[in-house]
């Protein structure tokens, strides 16, 4: 079984990279992989016969104390993927990342982010949303309509959304 788990992605490269960008080095040194670079590790997995599982589907107990099998189709390897610290650090706004998850007019999950005109834009710029994309064009990517873990950390909010009242009440504050 093979888990990977991602940080955010960079969803405006045009922003990340700027030479006139000061705080740019911390996405770079986090390790921090653009959109593309995610959705060609999808697609070499998807090519290699990985296939999303869910966590439970690996640890589920027969009545005699047993592990249950996982069943898959014939040449598919079970795939955990995670994205870890889904709060959207204030300490990487600005920097080309995306700043929240929401629900569009549609009802689908997007990202939301800010690009380096300071443009809000939304769309798969993110783990979540880009493997939702994935799935979608990929559906036998997915064991039984399974998808990635979101790991919350809570140290900013909460996918995107400030959950301490100090940051509603600042004046301008951009982080609300």
């Amino acid at each position: 079984m093979l888990h990977l788990s991602f940080d955010s992605l960079i969803a405006d490269t045009n922003t990340a990279f700027n030479q006139e960008n000061t705080q740019r080095s911390l996405a770079i040194a986090q390790g921090h992989l653009t959109v593309a670079e995610f959705e060609g590790i999808l697609q070499q997995l998807y090519q290699q016969g990985y296939v999303l599982v869910r966590l439970q589907d690996l640890v589920q107990v027969q009545e005699d104390g047993s592990l249950k099998e996982l069943m898959l189709p014939q040449g598919k390897k079970p795939l955990i993927i995670s994205q870890q610290n889904v709060s959207y650090s204030l300490d990487t706004y600005g920097q080309g990342l995306p700043t929240k998850l929401i629900v569009d007019d549609a009802g689908n999950i997007v990202s939301q982010a800010i690009d380096n005109n300071g443009v809000t834009i939304t769309g798969a710029y993110d783990v979540v949303t880009c493997l939702n994309a994935f799935v979608q064009s990929h559906p036998d990517f997915s064991h039984e309509g399974a998808k990635g873990i979101i790991g919350i950390s809570g140290a900013d909010g909460v996918l995107g959304y400030r959950t301490d009242a100090s940051f509603a009440t600042s004046e301008g504050n951009k982080h609300h």
